[in-house]
C-alpha cells in the first residue's frame, strides 16, 4: 500500500485511517504509529466489533473505501489486495462526487 499512499500523498480529498484492536500491544502500538502521522485508532474489541457489524465484515484487515458523503463505496477483507485494485476503488470513489 505504499505506493497507494504516495500517489494520494497530496490530495487532500484522500484519508488514510487504520484501526487496530485489543490483539495489538497497546503500548507497541502507540510507539509505532507515533513515527507514521496518518491516522490511527485502537479500539477497544466491542468497539471493532460494532463497527464491524455496521460495515459487514467480521475479520482484519478490513479495508473500507468511503466517497465524499461519507457512504460506502467498497470493501475488502484480507491481507492479498492489490495496489491496483485499491487505487481503482479510491478513484471511483472519488468519481461519485461527480455524478
Amino acid at each position: 500500500m505504499k505506493k497507494v499512499k504516495a500517489k494520494y500523498a497530496e490530495q487532500d480529498d484522500v484519508v488514510f485511517v487504520y484501526i487496530t484492536d485489543e490483539s495489538s500491544n497497546y503500548e507497541k502500538w502507540n510507539e509505532y504509529v507515533s513515527l507514521l502521522g496518518d491516522e490511527h485508532y485502537y479500539l477497544y474489541d466491542s468497539q471493532r466489533f460494532a463497527l464491524g457489524d455496521l460495515y459487514g465484515f467480521k475479520n482484519i484487515p478490513a479495508y473500507l473505501i468511503f466517497d465524499k458523503k461519507g457512504e460506502l463505496s467498497k470493501m475488502y477483507v484480507g491481507v492479498d489486495i492489490t495496489e491496483a485494485k485499491a487505487i481503482t476503488w479510491i478513484e471511483n470513489a472519488r468519481a461519485m462526487e461527480y455524478q
